[in-house]
């Protein structure tokens, strides 16, 4: 199994958080257009996060049913197609694994700072940090893949 970290701009966290009264707010799925080129796909889990003001903050995750076209997934969704956007890939959550997003859950910069990706070539790379100490929200910018057991890290955070 494989695990994630997918960046959302401010602007669709924003968006998200305002639904959290609605059926909406569930993190049923994520779209973006470089899901299968960063090896995405069955049984993986993403887990979506933002970087604001240098902080991290933990949105949930997604186990993933299969990675699709918005066609698709508008029709596995119930939703209509054109309400979807115009990325190529959307991946969708399990059934029984479906989630309340939460804008909220700020990651500690301790756990932040110890987080370990995987590279290409291999071996693994840590997130940077600017002159000040921030996060810098580019370091994570797409889809990026999480070296061997860091998923726990976040998992954990997660728990009820």
């Amino acid at each position: 199994m494989k695990y994630f970290t997918y960046l959302w701009k401010i602007s669709t966290w924003k968006k998200k958080a305002s639904q959290s009264d609605s059926p909406d707010n569930m993190l049923s799925y994520a779209v973006s257009d470089k899901f299968t080129a960063a090896g995405v796909g069955p049984d993986c889990t993403v887990f979506i996060v933002t970087a604001k003001e240098g902080l991290l903050y933990l949105g949930g995750s997604i186990k993933v049913s299969c990675v699709t076209d918005k066609t698709t997934a508008a029709e596995n969704l119930g939703i209509d197609v054109d309400e979807l956007m115009e990325d190529e890939e959307y991946i969708l959550a399990k059934e029984g694994t479906v989630m309340p997003f939460r804008s909220d859950l700020l990651v500690d910069d301790s756990i932040v700072k110890t987080l370990e990706f995987a590279k290409p070539d291999g071996g693994f790379v840590n997130l940077k940090y600017d002159s000040t100490g921030k996060l810098k929200g580019q370091t994570l910018r797409g889809v990026r893949r999480l070296y061997a057991g860091e998923q726990q890290k976040l998992l954990e955070l997660l728990k009820p």
